[in-house]
């Protein structure tokens, strides 16, 4: 666990590290609209806020890792004092008949909402994940 707090609200504490005089976390929360745990990245600014925030959405086969990890937007953040929230914009694990089949389709490809079909519910659907 990080050393910060385990948990902040509904979303647990995964990782936790300093970023260029701020703190990047990698936070988890159970989403009913996406029917299971949903993870995301948030780095926050040094300095007092409020702060504007920044959503950046990952496509295809990404995850809020890829950016977080690769990205590098952590410094002009800080610099602009901007919050980057990186939401996985796939649920994963969801149990959806074939979504491991093919990498466009199901747990992180670009066509998992719009392929499900009424029988491939409960679970993930088209809908914002946000914390429940």
């Amino acid at each position: 666990m990080s050393a910060v707090a385990d948990h902040l609200g509904p979303f647990e504490v995964l990782k936790s590290w300093a970023s260029f005089g701020g703190r990047q976390r990698v936070l988890r929360h159970e989403s009913a609209a996406c029917g299971g745990p949903m993870e995301l990245s948030v780095f926050v600014p040094p300095g007092e806020g409020p702060f504007p925030v920044v959503m950046y959405l990952s496509g295809l086969t990404c995850s809020a890792m890829n950016v977080t990890e690769k990205g590098g937007f952590q410094r002009v953040a800080a610099e602009l004092g901007l919050v980057v929230v990186c939401p996985d914009t796939s649920p994963r694990g969801a149990g959806v008949p074939g979504e491991d089949e093919s990498w466009d389709f199901g747990t992180s490809g670009p066509r998992r909402a719009s392929t499900w079909t009424p029988r491939s519910r409960p679970g993930p659907r088209a809908t914002a994940c946000g914390p429940t």
